[in-house]
């Protein structure tokens, strides 16, 4: 059985918090945004395209909660979110290009009502999370065959070795709360970010409180 680290269901984002993973399987729950930034800035989700995708999720959440009857209204609060999004992982390339596609997609959908946009941002957010998802199902498939698949990427010394080399957070949290579901002892590692070179860019406005 595959594991999704990120789910949304009925207006909440629940995350795997990876801070407890192998020896816990914990699931923390989100419906505003701030929530949501604060979960990406104390390391709640890591790997590039976890952060990426809960960013997406955190903006939409934004949306929701701006209060707007135009879109001249809402543009300058939901840059601000976003802004205040970005700032938690200042080299998480992910996270940037996530906020991008999403401010992208709500300055390309301007003629909506501003209920019609919250719902085509949330779109957006679930989108990128599956584009995600199918990105890494070539990297579960030993997965779905349980703790015998893992154990053949296993050091000598017992100790889960990254057996899913890209980042997609779907593959690498897969195999480890599986491991752990079969009931493994073993220590894991995963491999640390690699550096941005892009930079955090402030955005003017207010954000929606």
């Amino acid at each position: 059985m595959s594991v999704k680290p990120i789910l949304y269901d009925n207006e909440t984002l629940k995350l795997l918090d990876q801070r407890l993973l192998p020896t816990e399987e914990v699931w923390l729950e989100y419906r505003d945004y701030r929530e949501v930034a604060e979960a990406i800035s104390t390391m709640v989700v890591r790997g590039a395209p976890a952060i990426g995708v809960t960013a997406a999720f955190g903006a939409a959440f934004a949306a929701r909660q701006i209060e707007a009857d135009s879109f001249e209204e809402f543009l300058p609060p939901f840059e601000a979110a976003c802004a205040t999004l970005a700032a938690t992982r200042p080299t998480a390339v992910n996270l940037f290009w996530a906020l991008d596609r999403m401010l992208g997609c709500a300055r390309a959908n301007r003629e909506l009502t501003i209920a019609d946009l919250r719902e085509r941002l949330l779109a957006e957010a679930i989108e990128i999370a599956a584009e995600d998802e199918r990105h890494a199902v070539g990297e579960r498939v030993g997965v779905e065959a349980g703790a015998d698949a893992i154990l053949v990427h296993s050091s000598p010394s017992g100790r889960l070795c990254p057996a899913c080399s890209h980042d997609s957070i779907f593959a690498r949290s897969s195999v480890v709360v599986t491991f752990r579901r079969c009931g493994s002892p073993s220590t894991t590692f995963t491999r640390p970010p690699a550096p941005s070179t892009s930079a955090a860019q402030s955005v003017a406005g207010s954000a929606p409180t």
